[in-house]
């Protein structure tokens, strides 16, 4: 649809329009006054704003006659604010008066009456309506919208609100005004962009007395200081006059007032200023004569920005802190924060979860002699360490929650608790009761399982230290210096000498003699001690290495997990457990898709490990940061085992959109990077000291079940030796 420059005033439109008349139509002369054409107006002269258009207008007409020598006649009819009176009146203007043109009405219910009007009889409508929907130009083509666009005006308050870096606002609005309807999707879009949410809808009713207090203190009970008021004068008049006497005008609060407010200021008495000092209100600009009970700050443009000057030299800026220090309410100049802090006599009530398997994290006793509730642990260190870091003082309370974890998250929804503290997983279905800051502990979920001697068969241990492939080496190279040796000693030696079965024994016998004896003087031939003495190096430094190996075999621990991975334990139907009242259960059934009837839940550090030592369950799946500490405090029999399954982490948990929440994110991102977290971390895992330490440091002692095999081979061989010397006696 045609819209005229937001920066034009609808008298200069009213001209314009005219001066085209005296161009394109004929013109009736009655002595020196020249008649150009005929106008209608449809004003509603119930409100004030509709009183001042007919002042207005026939002013404008004054002006013009005495300028161009010319007239025009105005005929101005009263809608008194209903869209049917408003339809005839424009009906009667057409019809009876002959009219070229018809200027407002201000409603949009009026408008679009009037617009059918106009299109039907092809007389152009300028419509004073603060909006106008895209599609209405295709219905009524002979509709233009003489009055700045209300739509850009929001764009120009969400920049307002990103200046200044407010994160939510509070929006009121009238409820009578369809208008508004129309407008605040464009308001929450234009904020959206801007990374701002809406906390609350204010509707207020055009005759709010008695209910407007009780509003007001529903307000100044919530966090949030920044209110976006879009009603009409009258209604605006008494919020603010009830605002003052709330005490809601004061250091810390932020108004944003739109154009049917801040475009009357200059018709509001000298009381109703007093009590609107250090709001900001947004208009369309039309240049002014004469003193203004307001001071104007800078002008804001769409696509450009802010501007101290609208000439052809402006610098146009982002942010609207290039426009100079803004007088707030209050009268400080510091910008407001754009919420309230909560004070020793209202602190932040803090949620601490009672049911946690891990007291190293999160501790609460009861003291019944002192009367006194103890809050203790590393995620309780870690939330006052942030709160140091802090800029200003947060005042707060725990409170004991004995209760699932989901329950205590929504506790915060149902608005029974400001924040939540402890060992809280973030995972994406509490985000809809509550957000959580940056986590301070690593993310993850793995699997705690028993560990088992990698070495099943120690009776054989004698072999391990080298493979199958040394072994038949070694086996063949013996065979082989045995044979060369015995090849070039048995000319010179009669007990090489004999039957076949008689040179085998002693082939073989000088094979493996050659490993633990050098026997170089029974030698004759040079070539055999050559041979002899380099097998004997090669077989040293063998011997050696054998020594070491098994010697290492036999008092080091070769420790496995019994389970390597998920697959396994589902496969074998096995049972495993998880924290009791975590978000584990779901996880496991719904993501790794575990049967729910294996799953067991334990509520301490001991009952996993009594249930994993008695075989009770096959695994324990624990987050990473509860697994480090479960393995330090239980050093020995447990490891980890298969992959890490990502999960959120730890977090602190706060209302959705929560004004905190950025600086208390940005609070514990500080006690990261200067390694205070990573050193309470450590303390607490030092605090968990192994029960198996002083066993670890001794060397196990060696049973007979490690060298069985070589028992049986040395009885062995010697029974057969004793066998055969008795066959020979006999």
């Amino acid at each position: 649809m045609d819209k005229l420059p937001p920066l034009c005033s609808i008298l200069v439109l009213v001209f314009i329009f005219t001066h085209k008349a005296t161009v394109n139509g004929s013109s009736n002369t009655t002595g020196n006054d020249k008649i150009i054409g005929v106008i209608g107006a449809i004003v509603d002269n119930s409100s004030r704003i509709g009183k001042e258009q007919s002042v207005a207008m026939k002013l404008a007409l004054d002006d013009f006659y005495d300028k161009f020598n010319q007239s025009l006649i105005l005929h101005i009819r009263d809608s008194q604010g209903e869209p049917i009176q408003a339809a005839l009146e424009a009906m009667d203007l057409i019809n009876t008066q002959e009219v070229q043109a018809i200027l407002g009405p201000r409603t949009w219910e009026e408008t679009s009456l009037v617009a059918e009007v106009g299109s039907q009889n092809q007389i152009p409508i300028l419509s004073f309506a603060d909006t106008t929907p895209q599609w209405a130009a295709e219905r009524w083509p002979f509709l233009l919208q003489a009055s700045p666009n209300q739509f850009k005006q929001m764009n120009a308050i969400a920049a307002i609100v990103q200046s200044w870096e407010w994160r939510r606002v509070t929006v009121i609005y009238e409820d009578r005004d369809s208008s508004a309807t129309r407008v605040l999707p464009h308001l929450s879009n234009a904020l959206r962009e801007v990374g701002v949410e809406i906390s609350q809808l204010l509707a207020l009713p055009p005759f709010a007395s008695s209910s407007l207090s009780r509003e007001l203190e529903k307000l100044k009970e919530g966090q949030g200081r920044v209110f976006v008021v879009h009603l009409s004068l009258g209604l605006a008049e008494r919020l603010f006059e009830m605002a003052k006497r709330e005490k809601m005008m004061g250091k810390d609060y932020v108004w944003i007032t739109t154009d049917p407010i801040t475009s009357l200021v200059h018709a509001m008495n000298a009381s109703t200023i007093s009590k609107m000092e250090g709001i900001l209100g947004v208009k369309s600009y039309f240049p002014e004569t004469g003193d203004r009970s307001y001071r104007e700050l800078g002008f804001w443009s769409d696509g450009q920005g802010f501007s101290v000057n609208l000439n052809e030299n402006a610098t146009y800026n982002s942010s609207m802190k290039a426009l100079g220090r803004v007088f707030w309410p209050g009268g400080p100049w510091n910008t407001p924060r754009g919420w309230t802090l909560p004070t020793s006599a209202n602190p932040l009530r803090i949620g601490v979860p009672v049911q946690t398997s891990f007291k190293e994290y999160v501790n609460v006793e009861y003291d019944p002699l002192e009367d006194n509730t103890s809050y203790t642990g590393f995620a309780i260190d870690v939330f006052k360490e942030t709160l140091e870091q802090l800029p200003f003082y947060l005042p707060y309370n725990f409170y004991q929650f004995n209760g699932r974890y989901n329950d205590l998250v929504e506790q915060i929804h149902l608005k029974n608790f400001d924040a939540v503290v402890g060992d809280v997983t973030i995972v994406s279905g509490r985000y809809q009761h509550a957000e959580f800051t940056h986590p301070y502990t690593e993310s993850g979920l793995v699997m705690i399982v028993p560990v088992i001697s990698k070495t099943s068969n120690r009776a054989w241990l004698f072999m391990k230290p080298f493979t199958m492939a040394m072994w038949l080496l070694i086996g063949a190279i013996n065979v082989y210096n045995g044979f060369v040796i015995w090849l070039l000693e048995r000319n010179n030696c009669p007990e090489l000498k004999g039957s076949v079965i008689n040179q085998m024994g002693m082939l073989i016998w000088l094979a493996f003699n050659t490993l633990f004896s050098i026997n170089g003087q029974r030698l004759h031939s040079n070539l055999s001690r050559m041979a002899m003495v380099v097998w004997l190096f090669v077989a040293l430094v063998i011997m050696q290495t054998y020594t070491a190996n098994l010697t290492s075999m036999l008092t080091v621990q070769h420790l496995g997990p019994t389970v390597t991975d998920i697959e396994t334990l589902k496969n074998s139907n096995a049972k495993i457990g998880h924290c009791s009242g975590s978000f584990l259960s779901n996880y496991l059934v719904d993501v790794l898709d575990f049967n729910r009837d294996n799953i067991r839940t334990f509520n301490s550090t001991k009952d996993y490990a009594d249930a994993l030592q008695n075989r009770e369950i096959a695994a324990a799946f624990l987050e990473v940061p509860l697994a480090n500490l479960f393995l330090a405090k239980y050093c020995k029999g447990f490891t980890m085992a298969g992959p890490t399954y990502k999960v959120g982490g730890l977090g602190f948990a706060f209302p959705r959109g929560s004004p905190l929440l950025p600086s208390i994110t940005e609070a514990l991102l500080k006690v990261s990077e200067s390694g205070r977290l990573r050193e309470l971390e450590n303390n607490m895992i030092a605090s968990a000291k192994c029960q198996d330490v002083e066993t670890d440091k001794e060397t196990p002692s060696l049973s007979p079940n490690s060298f069985l095999v070589l028992f049986i081979m040395s009885g062995g061989t010697s029974t057969l030796a004793l066998l055969g010397i008795h066959s020979a006696c006999g």
